[in-house]
């Protein structure tokens, strides 16, 4: 397990971009490890009722909106671990940005 709930100096806040860092700092690597597991078991069960859709709009909607949200958790761990540059890409589905979500 991590150090605790505290933030140290070498942390941003856990409400902006880099909350994956946050979670891993506070929780540990197994609570990252989680939080990517049940991001890639999300993205695969959309992708399988994107092939039971027999509508060609429905497809469209859920293919898309799974794209969407690949290349967001995907961009924003690569963008904690830093493999890619720091944008204003938030972790899909977290508690700060939900409201977020909803609202587009």
């Amino acid at each position: 397990m991590g150090p605790g709930v505290y933030l140290s100096g070498n942390l941003p806040e856990f409400h902006t971009d880099l909350v994956f860092s946050y979670l891993v700092y506070t929780f540990g690597w197994v609570v990252g490890a989680v939080v990517i597991i049940s991001a890639l078991a999300l993205l695969i069960i959309m992708a399988s009722v994107a092939k039971q859709v027999k509508d060609s709009y429905g497809f469209l909607l859920v293919s898309g909106l799974t794209s969407i949200l690949a290349l967001h958790f995907i961009w924003n761990i690569f963008m904690t671990v830093g493999f890619a540059p720091i944008s204003g890409i938030n972790l899909p589905l977290s508690a700060m940005v939900a409201l977020k979500w909803l609202l587009t």
